[in-house]
């Protein structure tokens, strides 16, 4: 019956996305040790943590300096994980302090903590990696990208493993609020190539293509999008110096 009505409350929040504008930015990218890591993707997992996470709870919180994270090591007590497929290869995890995630489902179910049990965190750590995921993917599907989402795994500990599918960058997001912390975390290898403007057939200057080096295949060279405003109907921040200098 708890878990029934978590799921409904979660998914009539999660349904509400799907009428709603996307703002449409422009991007540029970034270099990390040979992979290219558009801003694009990462500000459009910067909006759709904050817009669900904000919804579903109603937390307060603010956004901390975006970094490359460079081990396996679980920022947190419990982690949701989810593949994505498709248009690429690869993995985003949401990992939450025991003391977050348990006023998160306090708020989503109107129970007071020390009646939540292992299994309840659980189920809603998966339902809100999956949904913080769904929202990026619709978000990059407007952008080209055609991406299939997996079935949620969970890991929890002290000393849990994050082990992303993908050969790039794993890029971490924080956040900070006075219930705890929570991150999430993606790493991914996208497959498509930017449009190329069709040749005019007229010219006879044109240049041939030049073939991508194979240690490139996998880089992204879509131009990146602005830093997301700051949120005037939630009160979540994004701080003026949030961004991605740590990356290059």
């Amino acid at each position: 019956m708890v878990l029934t009505s978590l799921f409904n409350r979660i998914a009539a929040n999660y349904l509400k996305h799907f009428s709603e504008p996307i703002q449409n930015r422009q991007s540029r990218g970034f270099n990390t040790g040979g992979f290219s890591v558009d801003a694009n993707m990462i500000n459009t997992f910067l909006k759709a943590t904050l817009e669900i996470i904000h919804d579903v709870a109603h937390l307060s919180y603010k956004v901390q300096k975006i970094y490359r994270k460079n081990d396996e090591k679980g920022r947190g007590d419990v982690t949701g994980i989810i593949g994505l497929k498709g248009s690429g290869k690869g993995t985003v995890a949401v990992t939450f302090d025991q003391g977050t995630i348990l006023y998160i489902v306090s708020k989503i179910l109107d129970m007071d903590t020390k009646d939540i049990g292992e299994d309840i965190v659980i189920d809603t750590v998966g339902e809100l990696a999956n949904m913080i995921t769904g929202r990026a993917v619709r978000i990059l599907a407007e952008k080209g990208f055609d991406l299939v989402l997996t079935v949620p795994k969970v890991v929890h500990g002290p000393d849990h493993k994050v082990v992303h599918q993908a050969s790039g960058p794993i890029i971490a997001i924080p956040y900070s609020s006075e219930q705890g912390n929570f991150t999430v975390e993606f790493s991914f290898n996208p497959d498509m190539k930017p449009e190329l403007p069709q040749p005019d057939t007229k010219q006879t200057n044109i240049k041939p293509e030049t073939d991508t080096p194979n240690h490139l295949s996998e880089t992204s060279t879509t131009p990146s999008i602005n830093k997301p405003s700051e949120s005037k109907d939630s009160g979540n921040k994004v701080p003026a110096n949030w961004g991605i200098s740590e990356l290059t």
